[in-house]
């Protein structure tokens, strides 16, 4: 499968996407689960609206360390996404220590576990949250689903294309670090997010992750994200010093979409399960990440109308078995 092609449109043609969420009911597993089928909530596309469709190739968001702020990012960055008339399917892929959904203030009775467990399928683990952002929760302390091997990552794969369906763009919320499993999700996105905070420690480990990218797939854009900076200054500095250690180590460097001033709302959002550009809207922050949202729509590579029907996850089993060497 090729990669999206790096066009991408510009202005309100971002937003003209059409997304009608009905209150269909569930099906009889759902009613016992207690939860509405969001696959269902999307309306099949007529043969016009077809025609004019826009998808986007699947973001990744990523961090060299954890403790960057990067999974308060992502929900944020999908519900801003979802209000914005995309339909965004959010993937919480940390898949040993997940809690993407408490930030959404969504409490699944299942999780993408028991598509490798059997018994259920991606429309029964789907929920949705904010703005109809399409979620996918991740699972806790479960030992097999953090040491995956490539054989269980193409199963999984398989069972959460059905979720793909109807969607405009994938967002990933992947774990920190260069575990195999990670390194797969990062090589069959069309771009990566890496987000780092201005700490030594969380910058040294953003640079080991590029490299690792840049060594083994040149070709995935990489956009540098700036979370928790005092000041513009100061991630100015951040942003500079890694584009410039790319570009003079590695022949390529990050673009940088942004970044995000500390702001202690966050936690106390994260407490009430509200996204702070919800709850927060006129914020410094909320304003910060409402930059990147646009910005990120404008580097990721679009989808041509020609390839549509392309999933992520057909890409993703394509990279696990290609089993692409890490070059180091």
């Amino acid at each position: 499968m090729n990669r999206p092609a790096t066009g991408s449109p510009q202005g309100a043609s971002r937003r003209s996407l059409g997304r009608g969420f009905s209150e269909l009911g569930g099906r009889s597993l759902r009613q016992y689960l207690g939860q509405s089928d969001p696959i269902d909530s999307w309306h099949p596309e007529g043969d016009q609206a077809a025609a004019t469709r826009r998808r986007y190739g699947a973001i990744a968001i990523a961090s060299g360390k954890g403790g960057t702020g990067k999974t308060t990012v992502a929900a944020n960055l999908a519900t801003l996404l979802g209000g914005s008339d995309l339909r965004v399917l959010l993937i919480d892929a940390d898949f040993g220590l997940a809690n993407l959904h408490f930030l959404l203030g969504l409490q699944p009775k299942t999780s993408l576990a028991r598509l490798l467990l059997g018994g259920l399928g991606a429309r029964e683990v789907a929920m949705e949250g904010p703005k109809g952002v399409r979620v996918i929760p991740g699972c806790s302390g479960v030992e097999r689903m953090a040491n995956l091997d490539d054989g269980q990552m193409h199963t999984l794969a398989r069972a959460l294309a059905e979720a793909e369906e109807g969607t405009d763009i994938v967002l990933l919320d992947t774990a920190a670090g260069l575990a195999r499993q990670n390194l797969a999700l990062l090589r069959a996105s069309a771009m990566v997010l890496v987000v780092t905070t201005p700490d030594i420690p969380a910058m040294t480990d953003a640079y080991g992750l590029i490299k690792l990218l840049s060594r083994s797939s040149t070709s995935i854009p990489v956009g540098l994200l700036v979370n928790r900076a005092r000041n513009r200054t100061e991630a100015e500095e951040v942003a500079l010093r890694l584009t410039s250690l790319s570009e003079k180590f590695l022949g390529r460097k990050p673009e940088p979409l942004g970044w995000v001033p500390e702001d202690s709302s966050f936690s106390r959002r994260a407490a009430e399960g509200k996204p702070l550009v919800l709850a927060d809207p006129q914020s410094a922050a909320a304003g910060a990440l409402k930059s990147v949202a646009d910005k990120l729509l404008s580097s990721v590579p679009m989808i041509p109308q020609a390839r549509l029907e392309e999933r992520y996850f057909d890409h993703l089993c394509e990279v696990l078995a290609r089993g692409e060497p890490e070059r180091v």
